[in-house]
């Protein structure tokens, strides 16, 4: 042992032991003072203190392990640790209040993280497989993280003190995701994946929103959102196939939809009951129909071949249909809200059938025929009626009826022969037949009784007959030759005979 004393009150004192152990002390005249412990196993400790406070302190073991701490005047302080394994610890403080923290650990791992007087802090973590991680926090309020792992994939945050915030993930396979928060409510999110899908999502404070996913085949669909309860949705199928939907606010709303042939349907509704709705097939064919607020509505549809249907409705209960054939055909109806109608029919050969009905219960119907037949009949609501039919020979005929009970009918035949009768109400009646060779007898009643009847042959031969109420009766032949016979019987019985 050796002890030295110094004047100013200094003081410095050595031991040693037998296996090689050691120890040393000094002190100085101002307080301060040092301190060596050796070990003979190799460990050591020294001590060291300032006159101000300070002090430092190391200690090392024979296995390499080793302690040191360092202690400042103003509050700071240092300390290192480190194990005979390879593993290190180290932390550093500051008189402000900040902080500096450094590990390792043998697999190679390592973290540190430092802190500073106003708050901010940062963080890292390093693992030994390649990962890390690392945080910052600032003294307002702001903070970033960001997390490495040993595949490649990645992960960021930031958030900042306003309530915003960015977070991005992404994967070793190719697969990612980043979220963005702002501070006023609004929201961005996107995912991606490692075969090819993709979503993204955008949310506003005022509550609107917009979100679209992408699949790897070529699929789509986005969804949006408006604040006033307006919304609009579409998808995409990878075989060209599309649905797309909009509704507003006051209910209305749109639908679209796309098949892969060609195909496609569109309606639309008004938020006062109105709709359109629209069908097109791939083959040509289409579907359309329209319904109007008040009541009324229209359909259209269409076949490859042109052939065709369209119905219209009015709110008052009129209606109108048509329909066409792809040979050529047709057919067309109308219907009024006062009983009303109106329809016709046209066939591919050319004939046509038209009818008309009116609210007052008449009637009208007309039918023409490939050949140039023609069929007409028309009815009047008073019972009344007109009838007419022509053949594509040229043959006619006609009727009318009056609504008192009077009647008149035609025919006419293609080579030039006719029958035509009329009756009256009161019982009167005329009948005349006309033959193609110059024949032709007519007959006339009168409502007291009387008769009147002709007939003339195609010779030139001629019979009349007159016939009176009273029982009287006129009958004059006409012969060819040009001889007469004419025979009166008068009503009291009494005949004449003239040659």
């Amino acid at each position: 042992m050796m002890k030295i004393i110094w004047g100013d009150g200094g003081e410095m004192m050595r031991i040693r032991w037998g296996d090689g152990g050691e120890m040393m002390k000094i002190r100085w005249g101002d307080g301060g003072e040092m301190m060596k412990i050796r070990w003979g196993d190799g460990g050591e400790m020294m001590k060291i203190r300032w006159g101000d406070g300070g002090e430092m302190m190391r200690i090392q073991r024979g296995d390499g392990g080793e302690i040191m701490r360092i202690q400042r005047g103003d509050g700071g302080e240092m300390m290192k640790i480190r194990w005979g394994d390879g593993g290190e610890m180290m932390r550093v403080r500051w008189g402000d209040g900040g902080e500096m923290m450094r590990m390792r650990w043998r697999d190679g791992g390592e973290m540190m993280r430092v802190r500073w007087g106003d708050g901010g802090e940062m963080m890292r973590v390093r693992w030994g497989d390649g990962g890390e991680m690392m945080r910052v926090r600032w003294g307002d309020g702001l903070e970033m993280m960001r997390v490495r792992w040993g595949d490649g994939g990645e992960m960021m945050r930031i958030q900042r003190g306003d309530g915003g915030e960015m977070m991005r993930i992404q994967r070793g396979d190719g697969g990612e995701m980043m979220r963005i928060r702002w501070g006023d409510g609004r929201e961005m999110m996107r995912i991606i994946w490692g075969d090819g899908r993709e979503m993204m999502r955008i949310r506003w404070g005022d509550g609107r929103e917009m979100m679209r996913i992408r699949w790897g085949d070529g699929r789509e669909m986005m969804k949006i959102i408006w604040g006033d309860g307006e919304e609009m949705m579409r998808i995409q199928r990878g075989d060209g196939g599309e649905i797309m939907r909009i509704q507003w606010g006051d209910g209305g709303e749109m639908m679209k939809i796309r098949w892969g042939d060609g195909g496609e349907m569109m309606r639309i509704q008004w938020g006062d009951g109105g709709e359109i709705m629209r069908i097109q097939r791939g083959d040509g064919g289409e579907m359309m129909k329209i319904r109007w607020g008040d009541g009324g509505e229209m359909m259209r549809i269409q076949w490859g071949d042109g052939g065709e249907i369209m119905r219209i409705q009015w709110g008052d209960g009129g209606e109108m249909m048509k329909i066409r054939w792809g040979d050529g055909g047709e057919m067309m109806r109308i219907q009024w809200g006062d009983g009303g109608e109106m329809m016709r029919i046209q066939w591919g050969d050319g004939g046509e059938m038209m009818k008309i009905r009116w609210g007052d219960g008449g009637e009208m119907m007309r039918i023409q025929w490939g050949d140039g037949g023609e069929m007409m009949r028309i009815q009047w609501g008073d019972g009344g009626e007109m009838m007419r039919i022509q053949r594509g020979d040229g043959g006619e005929m006609m009727k009318i009826r009056w609504g008192d009970g009077g009647e008149m009918m035609r025919i006419q035949w293609g080579v030039g022969g006719e029958i035509m009768r009329i009756q009256w109400g009161d019982g009167r009646e005329m009948m005349r037949i006309q033959w193609g060779d110059g024949g032709e007898m007519m007959r006339i009643q009168r409502g007291d009784g009387g008769e009147m009847m002709k007939i003339r042959w195609g010779d030139g031969r001629e019979m009349m007959r007159i016939q009176w109420g009273d029982g009287g009766e006129m009958m004059r032949i006409q012969r060819g030759d040009g001889g007469d016979v004419v025979r009166i019987r008068r009503g009291d019985g009494k005949e004449m005979v003239e040659r």
